[in-house]
């Protein structure tokens, strides 16, 4: 059986969802995926659970001050905090990647490997991430733009790209024998294959 939890330690935890949503609400998340909206109304869940569960864990105690404490409102999903703080990074980010000198050697050179090769699907993620940060400015995605707006990430998988880019060379091809049987049977020499004829 679970032990019941203090109310002390229950008040602790309604602290922390208060001051995380708090966090949110001015500052934003950092949640690659979902807008700060969704995070912060999800703090705002954990508030009103915390809230009934000390009801209900403790009918008879004196609710701590911390209960009656007003219930944060409710964001629409997409909110965001510091959009135009995340919109310059975005662009500071896609203009400093796009100018090094690593993503234009990776698009000056990507096309002399075959694109059967997985250094070139890597290679192709790397410049695609300019479009996708591109795309995500001009369509206002904040939270595609938050993603990518770490430059610093961005050019270390530039860097490490095109340090594999310059040191890829093609496989060797192998010279085909006229007197060499590539057929799944297996390869016969050449003086079985005589002795065939």
């Amino acid at each position: 059986m679970l032990k019941k939890p203090g109310l002390e330690e229950l008040v602790r935890e309604l602290e922390r969802d208060y001051a995380r949503w708090e966090q949110v609400y001015m500052a934003g998340s950092k949640d690659p995926f979902w807008p700060d909206g969704v995070n912060a109304n999800l703090c705002r869940d954990h508030i009103l659970c915390g809230k009934r569960r000390i009801r209900e864990l403790y009918p008879d105690a004196e609710m701590p001050e911390i209960y009656y404490r007003p219930l944060p409102q409710k964001l629409p999903a997409e909110y965001m905090a510091r959009k135009e703080e995340i919109r310059s990074a975005a662009l500071r980010s896609y203009t400093r990647y796009i100018s090094d000198e690593n993503f234009c050697f990776i698009r000056n050179h990507v096309e002399r490997i075959p694109e059967t090769d997985a250094l070139r699907g890597i290679l192709d993620a790397l410049l695609a991430r300019a479009d996708v940060l591109k795309d995500a400015v001009l369509s206002g995605d904040y939270v595609a733009m938050r993603r990518y707006a770490d430059a610093g990430s961005l050019l270390a998988s530039l860097k490490s790209g095109a340090e594999r880019l310059g040191d890829w060379e093609p496989p060797e091809q192998e010279q085909l024998d006229l007197f060499t049987d590539y057929s799944p049977d297996g390869i016969q020499d050449e003086e079985s294959m005589s002795m065939s004829m």
